[in-house]
């Protein structure tokens, strides 16, 4: 899927993740707003503070580039988290052990 097709699906995918988000947080988040001169900002703003969210809805993954996406795009002391799925399938998150360990810790 390329093109206009498979940016209406990561849209789609965005605003199923902010439904999801609302209905088990409770918390008023948006979809971010995305550049396409390569500035972006997260997919999901107003998540919980001191996370950056990447959404990625695909069939493939590339889960090493889509990583890479998230920590160059989290500003700093933000935890970088990919949250992916493919069609039909649930979401995972996606993220460092060691944040993974700190969030534990809380």
């Amino acid at each position: 899927m390329t093109g206009r097709s498979s940016r209406s699906k990561g849209q789609r995918g965005e605003r199923e993740l902010v439904k999801i988000i609302r209905d088990v947080l409770g918390l008023e988040c948006r979809r971010g707003f995305q550049s396409r001169s390569g500035s972006e900002e997260a997919d999901i703003e107003g998540f919980l503070p001191g996370y950056h969210l990447e959404s990625k809805r695909a069939e493939k993954w590339a889960l090493h580039e889509w990583i890479a996406q998230a920590e160059g795009d989290a500003k700093p002391g933000e935890v970088p988290v990919v949250v992916c799925r493919r069609s039909r399938e649930k979401w995972y998150a996606v993220m460092a052990f060691t944040d993974f360990l700190e969030l534990l810790k809380t």
